[in-house]
């Protein structure tokens, strides 16, 4: 009897070994498989997140192929425009894949892009996903800036329009034809004032239009102009030295040392002043040094006829301060500051180290052509990117 007892509780223990072992081997089972679809999902994220990546930068490769294609005409907005109508460029999100057999990209043309004088920076967004309608499973957005290509010539300074290390200021109405840019701060008072696009020619001498632009390192403001086309907080541009340009080109042969300043047609002359000048009346086809300030006095003509070229330029280490009303068509250029008292219009360039100034009416029309005078010459470059980042 005893015997049958033990047997019985044996089989009762095996059972129940057996049972915990299954469970046991259940638990193992499941923790695996949750292990590996764990897994799964990690390659599967990682795997989009390399499509959405790659998407991202082919649209980046795809739109630096459009800007390096020639011809580069980068005031034109139509140009600007014209990448969205290359079909192998992004716009939306819609269409066939571009990379890989899941991956999308695009540029928003409303938001996503925005030119300036001397750069545009892009927006370039990728997606993973399985079809056109369906939710993206990954997005990476990568923010570049490609810096515009300088062919050399004249001293980029001087086709900014209007520049200044400091602040442009303009008590008046400004009727602006033409870009400005300040280190500092930009503004204009006169309720009338108007920023206005102007004509240009391509490289093919076609007809364009050239977008005027208004901004600063710090705050800029401009009522009457278009929206988008007056911006704050943008980076800083290098202002040349008039001095070290005196300084070079002071004792080249035929420069006539005086600071008297004679009036007329003075048939190119060059004239250097080690101090200061003063200047009055009428004159054109002239170029002023002087290693400090230049004083204009008086209402006066300077430059060509009805400003269709560039004959004057006034170069000065310290300030220019032109005094009465005045039509001028040439380059101001000064380390210090441009101040202007009386109604006056300017063709061709402002560029000073300090602040410019101008109480009064101002009329002002940037020329891209600088006839005969001798400015600097800008560093050629080739186009280039100077900011790339994924965003987070």
């Amino acid at each position: 009897m005893s015997k049958v007892l033990f047997k019985a509780r044996q089989k009762g223990a095996i059972l129940v070994i057996s049972l915990l072992l299954l469970l046991v081997a259940s638990i193992v089972t499941v923790t695996a498989m949750r292990g590996s679809n764990m897994q799964e999902r990690m390659v599967s994220n990682q795997n989009n997140q390399a499509i959405a990546f790659l998407a991202a930068e082919t649209g980046a490769s795809e739109f630096w192929n459009w800007l390096s294609s020639a011809p580069l005409d980068w005031d034109n907005i139509s140009w600007q425009n014209s990448w969205q109508d290359v079909q192998s460029l992004p716009v939306t999100s819609s269409g066939e894949p571009f990379v890989a057999e899941f991956g999308y990209y695009w540029i928003d043309p409303a938001s996503d892009i925005n030119w300036l004088n001397d750069r545009v920076e892009v927006i370039v967004n990728g997606w993973a996903k399985t079809g056109e309608n369906t939710a993206p499973l990954a997005q990476v957005s990568l923010q570049l800036v490609f810096m515009r290509p300088i062919a050399g010539g004249v001293d980029p300074s001087f086709m900014a329009g209007l520049l200044a290390g400091g602040n442009i200021q303009v008590n008046g109405n400004a009727n602006l034809n033409g870009s400005a840019h300040a280190n500092g701060n930009f503004n204009v008072t006169g309720g009338g004032s108007s920023l206005n696009d102007r004509a240009g020619v391509d490289d093919d001498g076609n007809p364009v239009t050239i977008t005027s632009m208004v901004s600063a390192q710090g705050s800029a403001s401009m009522s009457g102009a278009a929206a988008g086309s007056v911006t704050s907080n943008t980076s800083a541009r290098d202002i040349p030295s008039a001095s070290a340009y005196i300084s070079t080109n002071s004792g080249n042969p035929g420069v006539i040392n005086s600071c008297s300043i004679p009036s007329g047609d003075l048939g190119g002359a060059v004239y250097y002043c080690n101090g200061n000048a003063t200047t009055s009346g009428n004159f054109s086809n002239v170029t002023i040094m002087a290693t400090g300030n230049i004083v204009h006095n008086g209402a006066a003509q300077l430059g060509g006829d009805l400003g269709s070229t560039l004959t004057v330029s006034m170069i000065a280490g310290g300030n220019i301060t032109v005094n009465g009303s005045n039509s001028t068509y040439g380059v101001f250029w000064m380390d210090g500051n441009l101040t202007q008292n009386g109604s006056s219009t300017l063709g061709g360039s402002i560029v000073a180290g300090g602040n410019i100034t101008r109480n009064g009416r101002f009329n002002y029309t940037q020329f891209d052509d600088f006839g005969n005078l001798d400015l600097p010459s800008g560093v050629a470059s080739e186009l280039s990117i100077s900011r790339w980042v994924e965003l987070r």
